[in-house]
């Protein structure tokens, strides 16, 4: 689990939803925000309980992303805030899949980095 420095709280999901740009990818659509260079990044996962009928699913998901996110993304990186939303399909894959997607997700936003 990430540690709470770096999860999106209430206020920073709302601004990212309105300013974020969205990139869309099989399993997951994904809305970023440059944050400013001294603030860490700052990742959430939301899975729709209309698409995820059970807590235990949507629980499960979120848990998958914020390991490969911890994993994955470091601090070395731009300031970003990232919400993933999740879609139908993504309970499906193995950890190791899934984690895979996020991985390329997070290396396109890397290489866009610029155009944020």
């Amino acid at each position: 689990m990430l540690s709470r420095k770096n999860r999106i709280n209430t206020e920073l999901f709302k601004e990212v939803l309105k300013n974020g740009r969205v990139h869309n990818f099989n399993f997951f659509s994904l809305r970023v925000l440059k944050l400013s260079p001294q603030d860490e990044n700052r990742f959430a996962f939301v899975a729709p309980k209309k698409i995820f009928k059970k807590a235990v699913q949507r629980n499960l998901l979120r848990r998958r992303g914020y390991n490969a996110v911890k994993n994955e993304f470091g601090n070395n990186a731009p300031s970003l805030a990232a919400v993933f939303f999740l879609k139908k399909g993504a309970e499906e894959l193995n950890f190791k899949d899934f984690k895979n997607e996020i991985k390329i997700a997070l290396r396109k936003i890397k290489d866009i980095k610029k155009d944020l």
